[in-house]
């Protein structure tokens, strides 16, 4: 008989710290789970507890001399990557008051030691789990760190809305298609930290064509500025392609394009941005090919470096 201990709180901490920034390991996205599952390891380790009284305390006499009937708890993982700890219990005598760590097995079943007077009549078949206070403070892992998570992403996503309302408060526009692609050449300007002096008239000149608005070179610095770092395929997916037709679609991922290009070079950055984007608005890599090669042809550029 045993019951399922997790220990969420200190694995998923692990894995939040292990979570890879662009700077400390290039970008990854996820957890290092070799870390995760290190930690699950000790976890178990700092779990093994040991022999446990029975409360009263029952001493037998089996031919060995006095001994004190425990609980022997013996946890084990079930699965490490999540570091859940199964505790199983069982009987043991312990001829040291249940302050050693192995004891002895029965000799046997509990049932037929009753039925020779061996063990009380009270005694249940199969020892119950009985927590100790840290138990049951490990047992609040798995909520203190489902709140954590939900509070963490709650936080995110409300920074990024309230991030995303101030770009279009900047433009003046609500969000659809026409947004979306402005804010899109934005963040492929912003993406490698170093927009250009091209890319920015790129997206001033095109704001004002689709809009037909009077916007300035400030508008366009300061939506740049607001832009964030690449992120996800799926996040990007939300962000920018939702609800977009396939010919939207296209214009939006030429419209990329041609800022990338601007400059006459596209750094790597830009090349995870592109690539990105296009999966996310359900293209194909050659298609990315395709445009940019017409797009220069059309200019009379070299493909940029």
């Amino acid at each position: 008989m045993g019951q399922v201990l997790t220990l969420a709180a200190a694995t998923m901490a692990a894995a939040i710290l292990s979570l890879a920034t662009p700077a400390e390991a290039g970008r990854s996205d996820g957890f290092d789970l070799r870390a995760v599952g290190q930690m699950a390891k000790g976890a178990k380790t700092w779990l093994q507890s040991g022999l446990y009284p029975l409360d009263p305390a029952v001493t037998v006499d089996l031919g060995r001399g006095r001994e004190t009937l425990c609980h022997r708890r013996q946890p084990y993982a079930v699965w490490h990557m999540l570091g859940l700890v199964e505790m199983q219990v069982e009987y043991a005598l312990s001829r040291e008051g249940c302050r050693d760590r192995g004891g002895e097995p029965l000799p046997m079943s509990v049932d037929t030691l009753q039925s020779i007077g061996r063990l009380p009549a009270t005694l249940p078949a199969a020892p119950a789990f009985v927590p100790t206070e840290r138990d049951k403070l490990i047992a609040l892992g798995p909520w203190v760190a489902f709140g954590a998570i939900l509070t963490l992403v709650s936080l995110r996503r409300g920074m990024r809305s309230r991030r995303r309302r101030i770009r279009r408060e900047i433009m003046g526009l609500p969000d659809g298609p026409v947004f979306r692609l402005i804010d899109a050449m934005a963040h492929a300007a912003a993406c490698d930290g170093d927009a250009a002096p091209e890319e920015l008239e790129h997206i001033l000149r095109v704001a004002r064509e689709v809009t037909d608005l009077d916007y300035t070179a400030d508008h366009i610095s300061e939506l740049v500025s607001r832009s964030e770092r690449p992120r996800s395929v799926g996040a990007m997916r939300r962000e920018f392609a939702d609800g977009l037709t396939v010919a939207q679609g296209r214009l939006m991922l030429n419209a990329v394009l041609s800022v990338v290009a601007a400059d006459g070079r596209m750094a790597g950055a830009e090349k995870r941005f592109v690539n990105r984007l296009t999966k996310a608005l359900g293209f194909r890599r050659k298609e990315v090919r395709t445009a940019l090669a017409d797009m220069l042809s059309r200019r009379g550029d070299a493909a940029p470096a």
